[in-house]
């Protein structure tokens, strides 16, 4: 789209639509849930074209990639941090989630002489597009199913007097509870992942816990006190101990002010000038969280026999936890989690496999033992040099023995789970699709199989996103595909799993989760990113029971399945056992 004179609204949020009149007001909606005809027409100035987003993806995850390297190697030559271990596993997801948001919106929205963004009750004019994404920065953040939050939420939070006086209670708390003798078992989330499992486990032997919570809500806060109050009182010397962290006080320990000299020295390419201020604050907030949390968790953790159980060592809570509780007496583990495979050196594809990977897979901690999941995970360490810990999955999902041939299809139709992940704001570009992308490939997707739609069930299963794909909003653009396509109505995972033939997905989870039980799974998305790429070798056998019918989605959708009778071969240790 050209420049032009008039005013062009930036739609946001769905609600945006009702406050202009669409025909005869030059508009440009960032979310799909305006209006469905972008999927269908050719030409729309509207939306965001997926197509050409998905052709562009490569090159915006190659420029993050080259900002955030840049700035990571500034902040590490010219700042003294002598607390934080590596600037890059703290700093990289941070800087990769909000730089690719910032780019996605550069890029798809269109050049105009005046803007005009609804936010607070009103319609504001602004006249630069730097301007603009920091206005819908502003009102994305707000949003909790949000991918900027995670982001903002650190380098904006600031501590208040309420919240200064809990977090000094916890820590008094936390001491009376804690014995320098005793053995004590820190998991790093309560509910999520594998963490019920092991919290279950460890609770029958009578272990003492410790377990974080992830919250800013200081409702949340001041009842988890209350809780360990109780506990406290009652002298529940085996009840777990709640623990969450949040500022306590304000210390600046580095200046926004060296963090912006460092900014300026990033080329106006990487970063327009407008954005340098506002990031540069936003980075000296960042670390300064971070060391004030390493401050803080070093008076309750400092002596004590602690073994600790992470899933993540990422942004500032768990990187402070993991950096403090490296020096205690107890051993540390970082179970792998998501999913992450060897990709071709120097493509985009590996800064894909490495960002994924980075504070999740594995930690630049020395001490932290690293558990593998999957013969995935073992490759990724193995090329990386790190000595891992080989585990049985805990969350593994078992069919039927994981033989197919023994009842598990019972079908006569071949059953086709679509189970992708994409991400708001067009976070983490390529190798994660945006909602645009991932709307249009799904299309693209079942237009290609519909001349088999006799002979097939597609079964779509996808985390909704209020502000950008809705229930209601996917089963309108499914309808055309209604005789062979439907949502899930299954709760979990697993329980498609059990019913499905085989798996398709971009880049997700739900890749390695099928190819662990057994099913075959292929990578397909609207970017090019193939995350199956170097297992092509695990083709389908020609015995396997529905080898025809797979090999003819392999044609329709000119991509491979990759597939094992046995995927956990060599893998015997049980973690639960470990511990």
């Amino acid at each position: 789209m050209k420049e032009a004179n008039e005013i062009l609204h930036i739609l946001v949020k769905e609600t945006d639509k009702d406050r202009i009149n669409l025909k005869n007001t030059s508009h440009y909606s960032i979310t799909p849930l305006i209006s469905t005809e972008w999927l269908f027409q050719s030409q729309v100035n509207s939306h965001p074209n997926p197509n050409k987003t998905a052709s562009l993806s490569a090159n915006l995850l190659e420029r993050v990639e080259a900002a955030t390297t840049l700035i990571n190697n500034l902040i590490e030559n010219c700042t003294t941090l002598d607390c934080i271990n590596s600037i890059e596993e703290l700093m990289a997801p941070y800087l990769h989630v909000r730089l690719s948001s910032f780019y996605y919106l550069e890029s798809i929205i269109p050049n105009s002489k005046r803007y005009s963004l609804f936010n607070k009750g009103k319609w504001i004019v602004l006249t630069n597009k730097t301007d603009l994404i920091i206005g819908i920065e502003n009102i994305l953040i707000q949003d909790k199913g949000s991918s900027l939050v995670s982001t903002y939420r650190y380098s904006r939070l600031s501590s208040n007097l309420l919240s200064s006086c809990l977090i000094r209670l916890q820590r008094y708390l936390i001491g009376f509870r804690l014995n320098s003798k005793q053995k004590h078992y820190f998991l790093s989330d309560r509910s999520s992942y594998y963490f019920p499992k092991i919290k279950d486990k460890l609770k029958k032997e009578n272990k003492r816990l410790i377990t974080f919570q992830c919250t800013k809500d200081l409702r949340k806060i001041f009842i988890l006190m209350l809780i360990n109050i109780v506990n406290l009182i009652f002298k529940r010397s085996r009840a777990p101990i709640r623990m969450i962290l949040h500022p306590y006080e304000e210390k600046t320990k580095l200046s926004s002010k060296v963090i912006l000299r460092l900014i300026k020295k990033v080329p106006l390419e990487l970063i327009p000038e407008k954005y340098k201020g506002i990031l540069a604050l936003d980075i000296s907030n960042y670390l300064n969280l971070t060391i004030s949390y390493i401050d803080y968790l070093s008076t309750i953790f400092k002596g004590r026999n602690i073994t600790s159980i992470f899933h993540s060592t990422r942004y500032p809570d768990l990187y402070a936890l993991a950096s403090t509780l490296e020096k205690a007496k107890g051993k540390m583990y970082l179970i792998s989690h998501g999913t992450h495979t060897l990709q071709m050196k120097g493509s985009p594809s590996f800064i894909a496999s490495r960002q994924l990977a980075l504070g999740v897979l594995y930690s630049n901690l020395k001490s932290i033992i690293h558990c593998s999941q999957s013969i995935f995970t073992d490759n990724y360490f193995d090329s990386i040099g790190y000595k891992y810990l080989n585990i049985l999955p805990l969350g593994q999902v078992t069919i039927n023995n994981k033989i197919p041939c023994e009842g598990t299809i019972k079908n006569s139709k071949l059953t086709i789970l679509h189970a992708s992940t994409f991400k708001p704001e067009g976070v983490r570009r390529y190798y994660f699709e945006s909602s645009y992308e991932y709307l249009s490939g799904l299309v693209n997707i079942c237009e290609k199989l519909a001349p088999i739609k006799d002979d097939i069930e597609f079964i779509v299963r996808v985390r909704f996103h209020e502000n950008e794909v809705n229930k209601i909003y996917l089963e309108n653009i499914l309808r055309r595909f209604s005789q062979f396509t439907r949502l899930s109505s299954n709760s979990t995972l697993k329980e498609d799993l059990y019913k499905s033939d085989c798996l398709i997905a971009h880049s997700s989870t739900t890749l390695e989760e099928g190819f662990n039980s057994s099913i075959p799974v292929m990578s397909i998305g609207k970017t090019s990113y193939d995350h199956l790429s170097y297992y092509k070798q695990l083709k389908l056998p020609n015995n396997h029971p529905k080898y025809l019918q797979l090999q003819r989605i392999e044609k329709l959708l000119m991509r491979t399945f990759i597939y094992s009778t046995n995927p956990l071969e060599g893998r015997k240790n049980n973690f639960l056992d470990v511990i």
